[in-house]
């Protein structure tokens, strides 16, 4: 299974990507392109989605540093959640995760984060196994 990242702006896809089985990139400039293209752009709406492979919903440096920098860069907490699929059956969308935000210069769980539509785990799912070898 592939990392993969998906940005939303309430129901509009901003970014979607897919990396490799150990980490992915997030399309910082179409992500900022987009905020500064909205007349009334609003950070608490933006939400990132990041795949891990299974089982681990830990974040790593790199996840840390990148919400630091979004953080800075829209000067709001965003909201980063970190989803592990349970498996690669296209089929099957049990999955685990974490969210995250930036309080105080530290990474800390998110207290109140919504469960996650099927919408959005269809993308994530998609984008981390259509391609994988079977």
């Amino acid at each position: 299974m592939l990392e993969s990242s998906l940005v939303k702006y309430g129901e509009k896809v901003v970014s979607c990507s897919r990396g490799n089985p150990c980490s992915v990139i997030f399309d910082w400039d179409s992500i900022w392109a987009f905020s500064k293209s909205c007349e009334n752009f609003n950070p608490m709406s933006l939400r990132f989605f990041h795949t891990h492979p299974h089982g681990s919903v830990n974040y790593s440096t790199i996840d840390e540093n990148c919400l630091k920098g979004w953080t800075i860069s829209f000067n709001f907490p965003v909201l980063f959640y970190i989803i592990s699929f349970i498996n690669s059956d296209l089929e099957n969308f049990e999955y685990q995760y974490s969210a995250y935000t930036i309080e105080n210069g530290k990474m800390v769980s998110h207290r109140y984060s919504p469960q996650l539509r099927s919408t959005d785990l269809a993308m994530l799912k998609s984008i981390s196994c259509a391609y994988e070898e079977r």
